[in-house]
């Protein structure tokens, strides 16, 4: 049986709350952020040391460093490019951008690229993909860069069976495909719609909530673990981090009223590797309850959360859990 075999594909179900959660710890660290609003624009992230996200158009990206503000804001420029669109951002750890694009040239032929650049926007590599489209980019600290996605036939309806999951070495050249999407006649979504690609220094993991499915992948691109995803009942996967050691995490929306009291304001579970349950993180001692939070990543074992609060900066949040 395929990775995305549509028989994987179940029904939620409601996953009971533990008597005894995980705990997030009192906050290790915190940086005022206040360089930029991050709210009416696509979902950012962070990765060492630097958020980033394409702008609310999708015709720019953008790279925001904790502490020392804007980096990189700027429009992609392609060559035999005519129009553009921006569908993903990702920042090594040696402090290198990537940015997946759509491009249409004079002609109107359709074309898929991933553009590396440097820490002054400076572009220096452009690799076609097409027909492979990658909606979510993220790196690993060996260098490679990580991208889920779409393949495409010539009449831009989607391949088949194709492999939904791309490796590209530091030099952009195609290491492996992972992952196999089987036929999609029988399913009505794309596992990547809505996926989550999240990267920590030795992981690259995929979290699939059409497929019910997660996969922890390491840097040398072996399958570490996989299994189904137990979502509870009216709720909506919406960010995630995964550690340097593989413990993978969640962040969600309540899509029912009747939750609210079930689930704390900031909703942050942990990924069981053993059951695919989603166990909810006690996240008192570092997020206010009155705060909004957003789970833009992680450090080390730590997960970094971007926090508003009314009446205070937005601030940078790092913390672990226990």
């Amino acid at each position: 049986m395929t990775y995305w075999s549509p028989l994987l594909v179940l029904a939620v179900s409601l996953v009971s709350i533990p008597t005894r959660a995980a705990e997030l710890l009192i906050p290790s660290r915190v940086e005022a952020f206040i360089q930029r609003e991050l709210g009416g624009q696509p979902l950012p992230s962070y990765q060492s040391g630097y958020v980033c996200s394409a702008n609310s158009s999708m015709s720019a990206f953008w790279i925001d460093h904790v502490t020392e503000g804007p980096q990189v804001e700027q429009s992609i420029h392609l060559p035999d490019s005519f129009q553009h669109r921006v569908d993903a951002v990702a920042v090594s750890f040696d402090n290198r951008i990537a940015v997946s694009a759509g491009a249409i040239d004079r002609d109107g032929r359709v074309s898929s690229v991933l553009a590396w650049f440097g820490m002054d926007g400076s572009l220096t590599r452009v690799v076609r993909t097409w027909p492979f489209t990658a909606a979510e980019l993220g790196f690993t600290a060996d260098g490679s860069l990580w991208a889920i996605g779409v393949e495409k036939l010539e009449s831009l309806t989607e391949k088949p069976v194709h492999h939904v999951m791309r490796q590209y070495d530091p030099g952009g050249n195609l290491v492996r495909s992972l992952l196999p999407r089987a036929d999609p006649s029988r399913a009505s979504r794309h596992p990547i719609e809505r996926a989550l690609l999240l990267t920590s220094r030795h992981y690259a993991a995929v979290v699939s909530p059409h497929a019910s499915r997660w996969t922890l992948v390491s840097a040398q691109g072996s399958i570490v673990s996989e299994g189904l995803l137990k979502l509870p009942q009216g709720f909506e996967i919406v960010l995630g981090a995964v550690t340097d050691s593989g413990r993978l995490f969640v962040e969600g929306q309540r899509e029912s009223t009747a939750l609210r009291g079930s689930y704390p304001p900031i909703t942050v579970f942990e990924v069981q590797s053993d059951s695919g349950d989603l166990e909810p993180l006690d996240t008192g001692a570092a997020l206010p309850a009155e705060a909004f939070g957003k789970l833009l990543g992680s450090e080390g074992e730590e997960l970094v959360f971007h926090v508003s609060e009314r009446g205070q900066d937005s601030r940078l949040v790092w913390a672990i859990v226990h």
